[in-house]
């Protein structure tokens, strides 16, 4: 009886709060908003034509530094990460690419 009713209260919370479904889409949305920061700041060194490869980490430090702590889900892991020189180098492939749309 003493599962039963914690798994009905376990329910009835996860009901209230969005549950794991709810963690994990306010997950993918920080992502996606870090991302976007990301590339936004790729543009703006790009477009001053500011060197990208020595300064782009440093400004997504200093962002980090001023309270923008979403910037921290660029770094995923030690082998998944969106400031390395590959992603780089495909940010400025794609924003030097194709028409030119808000980023």
């Amino acid at each position: 009886h003493k599962d039963a009713c914690a798994a009905a209260a376990a329910a009835k919370a996860a009901q209230k709060d969005g549950g794991i479904a709810q963690s994990l889409k306010q997950q993918v949305n920080l992502e996606r908003t870090a991302f976007l920061a990301g590339l936004r700041s790729m543009y703006w060194l790009n477009t001053r034509e500011i060197p990208h490869t020595t300064n782009y980490k440093s400004l997504l430090d200093m962002m980090v530094g001023l309270g923008l702590s979403y910037l921290t889900h660029l770094n995923k892991s030690a082998n998944c990460n969106y400031t390395s020189e590959g992603i780089m180098r495909e940010m400025v492939l794609v924003l030097s690419d194709g028409p030119r749309h808000e980023v």
